[in-house]
């Protein structure tokens, strides 16, 4: 139940640094995630930022109209298939992303990841990883649309309450399972 109850630590640190990251550069995380996709250079079609930031397609056109109200995107026609629109940074995309780069924000990133002790794409993989399971729900803040907020579903209650009435050691069960390969080990091993 502890590492369950630790994830409130890194939710702390996620909304924390998501809040001086919309200070600073004046973009959301999410819109930052959209700089990293663009940043090679190559027309990009909505699927595959779809894919790298891990959002439904609605919210990552939102995040699309969004960098283009801003200046930072730009939008085209594929060549190709005149249904397909493909995105680009603009100019002002590409001078976002040097001063980005330029800062001290790989330095902020590492540090909250220490503070929890887990490495960057870590955290992320189990923020997401609850979400797809139904046990936690991120919104946007109402007073602030740059804010990021997770709370537990109903699935995420049922959850810990089961996890709290099960008693669950995780020590103990690490004892047990250990004790069990040594005894595997040692039945297997021939004379």
């Amino acid at each position: 139940m502890e590492s369950i109850c630790a994830l409130k630590d890194i939710y702390k640190a996620l909304y924390q640094f998501e809040k001086q990251f919309s200070d600073e550069y004046e973009i959301t995380i999410n819109e930052a995630m959209l700089l990293c996709c663009l940043k090679d250079g190559k027309d990009t079609t909505v699927s595959c930022i779809c894919e790298y930031i891990g959002l439904s397609l609605p919210r990552v056109s939102k995040i699309i109209t969004s960098m283009e109200k801003k200046g930072f995107v730009r939008r085209s026609i594929a060549k190709d298939d005149h249904r397909k629109m493909l995105f680009k940074l603009s100019n002002a995309g590409k001078e976002k992303v040097q001063i980005m780069q330029q800062s001290h924000l790989d330095t902020t990133v590492s540090c909250i990841c220490e503070y929890i002790g887990l490495s960057l794409p870590r955290v992320s993989k189990i923020v997401t990883s609850m979400e797809k399971k139904g046990f936690v729900r991120r919104s946007i803040a109402k007073d602030d649309h740059r804010k990021m907020l997770f709370k537990l579903s109903n699935a995420g209650k049922e959850k810990v309450q089961i996890m709290q009435q099960s008693h669950l050691d995780i020590s103990k069960l690490r004892e047990c399972m250990e004790s069990f390969i040594v005894k595997k080990e040692e039945s297997l091993n021939i004379e």
